[in-house]
């Protein structure tokens, strides 16, 4: 019975671990320099924060948001893209997207690319999904979205969340994508436990 317990607790304990690697609420909208420009920033795990300015057209019915272009973070290298719900947010989603959002690379280098809008219905709420560090940065890549909504009158956030395991996340969710190690110490203590039933029954 003790044995059980404590093969419960380690389980239990990697999966609270788990759990800890997920930064909720980084993202902000605020107005910047002109009634239709916004400033969009997201903020790092590192206390840092990257972002970029916005510009967002308003209707009775619909909001559209394109990038600006003109102030943006050169410190840090991104990526966003429009997305559905309960998409994987990772590596491969950004490898194999074409018509990003907004892309900003190195400090070096400089290089941007504003592709696609996006358009919010009323009352409606869309996902933007996004990779900060890629290119890499000292290995560091971490996966997010941020929820925008619309009610008629304001772009508003609605939600955020970026992983920092640099394995990925699904769109509107917390659940990431674990790293393999904290994978693995998961199956192991179910294995365990399952043995463990198995013996007691």
């Amino acid at each position: 019975m003790k044995k059980l317990c404590l093969t419960i607790m380690f389980c239990l304990s990697t999966i609270v671990s788990w759990g800890t690697t997920i930064q909720w609420g980084g993202a902000t909208v605020y107005n910047f320099l002109s009634p239709d420009i916004y400033y969009l920033s997201i903020a790092t795990p590192t206390g840092e924060s990257m972002g970029t300015d916005i510009q967002i057209t308003t209707t009775p019915m619909y909001a559209v948001i394109n990038n600006n272009l003109t102030y943006y973070t050169l410190a840090w290298g991104a990526l966003l893209l429009a997305t559905d719900y309960g998409t994987l947010i990772d590596y491969d989603f950004f490898a194999n997207s074409t018509d990003l959002f907004f892309q900003t690379y190195d400090f070096f280098s400089g290089a941007r690319i504003s592709e696609t809008n996006f358009t919010i219905g009323l009352y409606e709420t869309v996902f933007l999904a996004f990779v900060i560090g890629y290119p890499v940065y000292d290995e560091l890549y971490w996966y997010g979205w941020v929820e925008f909504g619309y009610n008629g009158k304001d772009v508003y956030i609605v939600n955020s969340a970026l992983e920092t395991t640099g394995q990925g996340i699904y769109a509107g969710t917390g659940i990431v994508v674990p790293e393999p190690s904290t994978a693995l110490l998961v199956i192991m203590g179910l294995a365990v436990l399952g043995l463990r039933r198995r013996k007691v029954t």
